[in-house]
């Protein structure tokens, strides 16, 4: 009676656990290993049985084909595959300060090689870049065609990436925008000490608001004073750069001009007019 081919053998396999017995490691007179056959293929019965079994363990057998490797055997797959992946447009783009939680999960939308959405398919998540964690590395398609995931932003304030990837490796890129914390950081950039002629415009007086982990703050209101002469605004803010900065138009000898925020820190500068 002919022996089943592989390709034979793999179809009739059930998603169940497999019991196999290790192959001996000596050489049979022909020089094949002992427990195959003299000439069969490297990918046997056995070893495709097993890879089946692992595909199964993940939920996705009978959804792909599995190629052995250097083999042709594959399972043949008559229902849907999960074919496409996009980003679901309303948990996309969202943002939150630096090391937060986003406030809503966010998902991916499998499909069908016939565009239908797909249940069940297994989503590999992965922090591209920015830092911080997702909460699952894998999870399945709901019955929507959805999968999901609940993302952490890193330390580092604006674009950050998680992909979503199918098992045959199509992936989608989803962004959140990470906004700077609190400022933790007032510091002096450039114009102290400086010496201006009477009637001329000092180079600027700048400022500078880091968070606490070294992000830029913009927006953030700096308040000016002098103690003598003219500036060029008595409030502002800080630019995309974390930057602030006046100019002093000095009166004669010595003036004290502070930078000063909301929390109550403060800088000054000493400018001398002559």
């Amino acid at each position: 009676m002919p022996r089943a081919s592989s390709s034979e053998t793999l179809m009739s396999l059930s998603c169940k656990p497999q019991s196999f017995k290790p192959l001996a490691a000596t050489s049979s007179p022909s020089g094949s290993p002992s427990g195959s056959p003299s000439g069969s293929p490297s990918g046997s019965p056995r070893r495709a049985a097993t890879r089946l079994a692992v595909l199964c363990a993940l939920g996705i057998a009978g959804m792909v084909g599995v190629s052995a490797c250097g083999s042709s055997e594959s399972v043949a797959s008559n229902g849907p595959v999960a074919t496409t992946i996009v980003a679901t447009p309303a948990t996309d783009s969202q943002r939150a300060g630096v090391t937060t939680t986003l406030a809503s999960p966010i998902g991916a939308l499998v499909r069908d090689q016939n565009g239908a959405l797909l249940e069940g398919a297994p989503v590999a998540w992965a922090v591209l870049s920015g830092g911080g964690s997702v909460s699952l590395g894998i999870s399945a398609s709901a019955a929507n065609g959805e999968a999901a995931t609940v993302w952490t932003l890193g330390r580092t304030a604006g674009v950050q990436r998680v992909t979503a990837t199918l098992v045959s490796g199509v992936s989608d890129t989803i962004i959140a925008i990470g906004t700077a914390g609190a400022a933790a950081v007032f510091a002096l950039v450039d114009g102290d000490n400086q010496t201006v002629t009477v009637g001329q415009t000092s180079a600027p007086l700048q400022v500078r608001a880091l968070d606490q982990y070294g992000n830029v703050v913009p927006s953030l209101a700096v308040t000016w004073s002098t103690t003598a002469g003219t500036l060029s605004a008595l409030q502002n803010t800080t630019g995309t750069n974390g930057v602030a900065s006046v100019t002093l138009q000095p009166a004669m000898g010595a003036q004290v001009v502070t930078a000063r925020l909301a929390t109550g820190a403060s800088l000054t500068f000493n400018v001398r007019g002559q």
